[in-house]
Parts: structure tokens; sequence; C-alpha cells
């Protein structure tokens, strides 16, 4: 589950039983491809707050290194440039300006 808060932050929350590792592996630079490790929060769940800034972000969950997961609560998903399927997520600007809008 995504939720983005007023101040830009964004929590990415998972249940997965059996789980020994997840991590959030995706593009939140707009360089390359990190991997964040997830923080075990209650049992089977799994918790990370990034605040990757504005724009369109692409992710997957990579569980106990070996299984990779899409997010059904995301912004819908695509094909990236290497022909995955990942998730995606749309941060928006903390705030618009009037020149920002077209006219």
């Amino acid at each position: 589950m995504l939720d983005i808060d007023a101040n830009g932050t964004l929590t990415f929350s998972v249940c997965i039983p059996g789980a020994h590792r997840v991590d959030v592996v995706g593009v939140f630079s707009g360089w390359h491809e990190q991997r964040f490790p997830m923080q075990r929060v209650d049992g089977d769940c799994w918790r990370l707050e990034l605040t990757p800034g504005p724009g369109e972000h692409q992710f997957r969950y990579l569980v106990n290194e070996e299984i990779w997961l899409l997010d059904a609560s995301a912004h819908g998903t695509r094909i990236n440039a290497e022909g995955i399927d990942v998730s995606r997520v749309w941060m928006p600007p903390a705030t618009i300006s009037p020149d920002s809008i077209a006219a």
C-alpha cells in the first residue's frame, strides 16, 4: 500500500507472510535504480518512508532477494526501458507556481 502525506513523504507498507527481507527497488533519484530495505513493523508487515521529490517514480518490491512483486495500490504499472513490469507512483509538486500553469 502507498500513502503520500502533505509533506511529500511516500510510505510503502506491505504484509507478506514468510518474508525475512523486503526491499523497495526503484528509480527515485532520476538517475539509477536503488535498493531500499524495508523495516519489519509487525509480524509479516513491512514499512519504508521516502521523500523522493516530484515526478513519476518506478519501483518493485524484492522479497527474500528472489521474488519480485508489483504494488496494486500504485498509480498503475508500465514496462520500463529494460522491458520489465514496474509499479509507478506520481508525486505532485510541493507547490504550484502560477508561472507553471499553461495559459
